[in-house]
């Protein structure tokens, strides 16, 4: 009788290992899993995607124009000019009339002042989202939903545009090009 280990039907000698057939070269081993390792450093991407660093250089960009429009509208606030008072009134369609110049500088110094603190906010959350910090990224998409929507009400102006297009920019390259992978490997 012949051992089917052995293909020739000879037996195997002492000390010999029976003859085991190998899977010829073209054909790959299943994969084998290999077993969980709790101390093992976290899997994902270590370097920072080129889309979180665009995205934190657009809303450093954007705001630091935010923060120069500010200052115009600070200094104009306060300056008590009254011909941008007056060319206020009249782009206003009679909405401002019965404010006297005063008012309307106080409202455009509240407004300046209001819109450079949340222009000093993002840039500090694009360094901390450089910094991998996904609560900033988040934050960061919020205040960038929030600038498109302020935006969208002087969507008239270029400047406005602008900033609605730097908004939309910012969140789709928060959450492309690996950034997902980038931000859950923090918290492996």
């Amino acid at each position: 009788m012949s051992d089917p280990t052995n293909p020739y039907g000879q037996p195997a000698g002492f000390g010999q290992q029976p003859y085991q057939p190998q899977p010829p070269p073209y054909q790959t081993q299943p994969h084998q899993p290999q077993p969980y390792d709790p101390y093992a450093p976290a899997p994902g991407p270590g370097r920072r995607p080129g889309t979180v660093t665009a995205a934190c250089i657009v809303t450093i960009i954007m705001s630091v124009l935010a923060l120069l429009v500010c200052a115009l509208l600070i200094v104009v606030g306060v300056s008590g000019y009254e011909d941008f008072y007056d060319g206020f009134r009249d782009g206003s369609g009679g909405t401002y009339d019965d404010l006297s110049d005063s008012e309307i500088g106080a409202i455009l110094a509240i407004v300046g002042v209001v819109l450079a603190v949340w222009s000093a906010v993002a840039i500090l959350l694009a360094v901390l989202v450089m910094r991998r910090s996904n609560v900033s990224r988040i934050l960061l998409v919020i205040s960038s939903a929030g600038c498109a929507v302020v935006s969208l009400l002087g969507v008239l102006a270029i400047l406005p545009v602008l900033w609605v297009i730097g908004a939309i920019v910012v969140i789709v390259l928060l959450f492309t090009g690996g950034a997902n992978a980038w931000f859950s490997a923090e918290r492996a």
